[in-house]
């Protein structure tokens, strides 16, 4: 069965949330303490709570989100393990999580794109991921900065 383009621009959304997700938790867990634990645990959270949004309203079309690979996701957690511990520390954390923030604003992009097929419930919950998507990636380039500077 072939997906149309939403379903696809939906799965690749909620995929980059997840995956975000999972890697604001790794970060927290790197981290420890301190405000960069708070905020990647806080961002960890919404994240979630974005893709069971979309997951609802992707259901509610007829479709059903892929779900997660395990093995990706278990890659995507040791690289980032190996980045902080051996390279830059937090400032490459930041970095790698404002880049997700961008293709998480990519992704909600190239759903917003398929405007005539959006209910105005869908295109609200991709609204909102693309602003906490933006929003993210600002204050992640302000953390970078300053952990450079304290570096």
């Amino acid at each position: 069965m072939l997906r149309d383009d939403l379903e696809v621009a939906l799965n690749d959304l909620i995929i980059a949330l997840r995956e975000a997700a999972d890697a604001y938790e790794t970060a927290a867990e790197i981290v420890e303490a301190g405000d960069g634990a708070a905020y990647f645990g806080s961002a960890r959270d919404d994240h979630r709570a974005l893709a069971r949004r979309l997951e609802s309203e992707q259901r509610s079309l007829g479709h059903l989100p892929k779900g997660p690979d395990r093995e990706r996701e278990l890659v995507r957690e040791a690289v980032s393990r190996v980045k902080a511990g051996l390279l830059e520390g937090e400032a490459a954390l930041l970095a790698e999580r404002e880049a997700e923030e961008v293709r998480i604003a990519a992704c909600a992009a190239a759903v917003l794109e398929l405007d005539a097929t959006l209910s105005d419930s869908l295109r609200k919950v991709v609204t909102d991921a693309r602003r906490h998507a933006e929003d993210h990636a600002v204050k992640l380039a302000a953390m970078a900065a300053s952990a450079v500077n304290r570096g």
